[in-house]
């Protein structure tokens, strides 16, 4: 089942990390789950959300594609992308 549709945009000044993760919720059908910034250790969403963003950051196209369709249609996968890569990039380079 298709569910996914791009973030609105009605709002300019929208973050995209926001407004990619409430997609996100939407596809996923469940809320990301997020430990406390104290917390030593990452939940998988966490983990997978970082591998996505540092496969973007780094052009890696396969790790990318695949951290998106293990979770998602291809359908879903390609009307997040771009919300995806410009959330990426909101975040910056990891170092």
């Amino acid at each position: 089942m298709h569910t996914a549709k791009p973030p609105a945009c009605t709002n300019r000044q929208e973050d995209p990390v926001t407004s990619l993760l409430q997609a996100f919720g939407e596809v996923l059908c469940k809320r990301l789950v997020f430990f406390q910034a104290r917390c030593a250790r990452l939940s998988f969403d966490e983990a997978w959300l970082l591998n996505m963003f540092e496969a973007v950051w780094t052009g890696d196209k396969d790790r990318y594609c695949f951290a998106l369709l293990s979770r998602m249609s291809k359908a879903d996968a390609a009307d997040l992308h771009f919300a995806t890569c410009k959330a990426a990039w909101t975040l910056g380079v990891s170092s």
